[in-house]
């Protein structure tokens, strides 16, 4: 088999010397779909996504700079890309269209064999197999192995001893840092051997030292994904102040944007849990769900929205922030009845400084939850979530 950067060598020779455009370059995961085998407007927080200096096109292999995946918190619906040859690099993954027909890589995908290791990376940074997802043939992808520390490009051939019965071998825990004794080292509902066997397809970026959470976003045809709301929603949960192993604070929260042109509800009356998760494709499989509606309705109340069993139903309109920071606060542990500042407008901003509270959330305070300690009416909103947030995580039929 001919190596692939023999390839790329011979195809830029050919090339005619050309200047070559730059492209920007975002390494965000992009996930459209579940496959396992493939308030108010105010704005509370700002947030600054980070995203990858631009990287112009290769032409040769001096133009190579060093490159680092990065890791995305939030996944957003995929956007549709047509080849185009007028280009020089229609997917804008640093390979030029020309050069991608002649390795046999997709032209239109930055990322053809979805392994979370674009084709530029893959070609010209960590000698692997644009190809074939799993490159060394055991079992891990490529992208994953390269975020934990491992060589994609040598197979991991453990023992098969595995102490806690979490689908990763001792010898793999071992290297990449986990517990060999807990089946889920960072304690976020799922077990280590699904985190890293499970990445990039069926749980983008999931981190085994890191508390991850995961939810299906779907929509009726005539809403609109405010990713704002959500990107924003991310980052206030990354400062949430739990403990993780790596040494970290806060969850990771992994938005996957799924079906948005679905025709069958637009009015959602959460009394009918059934009908308002018919589309939820991760059932049962370590997701949370949140399915926006052109109105939302508990009996004959209508509301902005409503969250219980693992599912967030939410007006299109009313998306926010705070809003989306409320209700995902109610499906990690705050309940209602754990304080009489909770859903409720019995106490003031002052004494319950907290989004759980109706008071709080219709005001233009900063974004946050209350510790406890501000009044007799305040509640530990963290403390409630540190102990509750995996409660709605089912993962009885994962696929690990």
């Amino acid at each position: 088999m001919v190596p692939i950067r023999l390839i790329v060598v011979v195809v830029l020779l050919s090339l005619p010397v050309t200047a070559s455009a730059a492209v920007s370059f975002s390494p965000a995961v992009v996930v459209s779909s579940f496959d396992a085998d493939a308030g108010d407007d105010s704005i509370s927080v700002d947030v600054d996504v980070p995203v990858e200096g631009d990287r112009a096109s290769i032409e040769t292999l001096e133009d190579a700079e060093p490159y680092a995946t990065a890791s995305s918190t939030v996944s957003v619906g995929t956007q549709t890309v047509v080849s185009d040859p007028t280009l020089a690099d229609s997917d804008a993954d640093g390979l030029t269209d020309r050069l991608e027909a002649s390795l046999g890589t997709d032209s239109t995908a930055a990322d053809t064999d979805a392994d979370g290791l674009d084709d530029w990376t893959e070609v010209l940074r960590q000698d692997t197999d644009p190809l074939d997802a799993d490159s060394d043939g055991d079992s891990i992808f490529d992208g994953t192995e390269h975020r934990l520390g491992l060589d994609p490009t040598v197979p991991e051939r453990p023992s098969t001893l595995d102490t806690d019965g979490d689908g990763l071998p001792d010898d793999v825990e071992r290297r990449i840092g986990t517990n060999v004794s807990a089946p889920d080292t960072d304690g976020d509902g799922l077990s280590d051997g699904a985190e890293v066997y499970g990445a990039p397809r069926q749980f983008p970026d999931a981190d085994p030292l890191h508390k991850d959470l995961y939810f299906e976003v779907d929509a009726y045809h005539t809403v609109t994904v405010n990713q704002t709301a959500l990107d924003r929603t991310a980052a206030f949960f990354a400062s949430a102040p739990v403990d993780n192993p790596d040494g970290t604070t806060g969850f990771a929260v992994h938005f996957v944007v799924d079906e948005t042109d679905l025709t069958t509800l637009p009015a959602a009356n959460v009394r009918d849990n059934d009908a308002v998760t018919a589309h939820f494709d991760g059932a049962a499989r370590g997701y949370l769900y949140i399915y926006l509606a052109e109105t939302v309705s508990i009996g004959d109340r209508g509301v902005r929205a409503s969250a219980n069993y693992g599912r967030i139903a939410m007006a299109g309109d009313d998306q926010t922030d705070r809003l989306y920071v409320h209700e995902i606060g109610h499906l990690l542990g705050v309940h209602g009845s754990d304080g009489p500042g909770v859903d409720s407008y019995e106490a003031s901003v002052e004494e319950y400084p907290s989004i759980m509270s109706y008071e709080y959330l219709n005001s233009n305070r900063k974004l946050r939850m209350a510790t406890g300690d501000e009044s007799s009416k305040s509640n530990d909103d963290w403390d409630d979530i540190g102990r509750r947030f995996t409660r709605w995580i089912d993962t009885a039929h994962l696929d690990s």
